[in-house]
């Protein structure tokens, strides 16, 4: 189950709007409705379908979220551990649902009662770890890469990273990011060490710096080669010549597209969001392929020509 539709189905169940009391389909309306059989107010016979389908449907999303967990077993503790906790509360209320229609048919009061407590902590329970769910998908509160843990100081004294704000909307590994090579590489490289907490800031501004230059010289390659298409004019194929005039102009756009991704993910660096980096990386990536493509159409342009 992904985790911001954990969190909606956490909301959904575990919302405390007025408006949900006695709704069976909610663990808190459920729990009201519950409550009203040893005061009389609900028979016996009431309770077995609504409590045995809460189980099923509990059991069903501990299910899943276990599944998750072992197809994420990277997870940090802090992102896993209240996913965890949601699980083993699911369990706990579904096998309490199962027990409170017989206990009510039988007239076990006393043990009714006691399972209403244990369903009420259970709930809290739920209620807790989804509060820490929320402050992970927020994207409002810094976070260390590595272990997950706020503060309010900037770097983890733990792990020695910068804290930074996630993400909410954070897009998947892009395969094809991942097997770019050279500096661009590079760069795709310390950008997601650093998303994953196993290398600092530190090591991704490096990279920026070599990304920097390697596209200050394609401005100069392509200054160069604009000149030597005006000196050598006469002795060009014009058709050629308008060729490489058009992608020439049209490849300085595009490293400026770069230049501007990575002051994007520099700027990460006062703002401590995961958003500039992903945005900053993003654009760079945008750059490399449109760049590719026009270093393809002026190589084929000039032939065997060496330049």
């Amino acid at each position: 189950m992904a985790a911001d539709s954990l969190l909606a189905a956490l909301i959904n169940n575990y919302g405390n709007s007025d408006h949900q009391v006695d709704n069976t389909s909610t663990v808190r309306g459920l729990l009201s409705y519950c409550k009203k059989w040893p005061e009389g107010a609900v028979a016996a016979k009431d309770l077995n379908n609504p409590c045995l389908e809460m189980a099923t449907r509990l059991r069903e999303g501990a299910s899943q979220m276990e599944e998750s967990l072992r197809r994420n077993p990277g997870m940090r503790l802090e992102s896993s551990s209240p996913i965890a906790r949601t699980s083993q509360a699911y369990l706990a209320i579904a096998e309490v649902l199962e027990e409170l229609p017989e206990l009510a048919r039988d007239e076990k009061l006393e043990e009714y009662v006691e399972d209403l407590e244990l369903f009420e902590q259970e709930r809290q329970a739920v209620l807790e770890a989804q509060e820490q769910i929320e402050v992970h998908l927020s994207g409002k509160v810094p976070l260390c890469p590595s272990c997950g843990s706020p503060g309010e100081e900037p770097s983890c004294s733990s792990c020695s990273l910068v804290r930074l704000y996630p993400d909410p909307k954070a897009l998947p590994v892009d395969e094809e990011a991942a097997q770019l090579s050279g500096c661009y590489g590079n760069v795709y490289s310390a950008y997601r060490r650093v998303l994953l907490g196993e290398s600092s800031l530190d090591e991704l501004w490096n990279t920026l710096s070599e990304l920097e230059t390697h596209l200050q010289e394609l401005l100069s390659a392509r200054q160069h080669l604009l000149e030597r298409l005006e000196k050598e004019a006469s002795l060009q194929n014009s058709s050629e010549t308008g060729v490489l005039e058009a992608v020439l102009t049209t490849v300085s756009s595009d490293i400026a597209m770069g230049l501007a991704g990575i002051e994007r993910m520099r700027s990460g660096q006062q703002t401590q969001r995961v958003y500039d980096l992903s945005r900053g990386w993003d654009d760079i990536y945008h750059a490399s392929q449109a760049i590719e493509v026009a270093a393809s159409r002026i190589l084929r342009t000039l032939g065997d020509e060496e330049e």
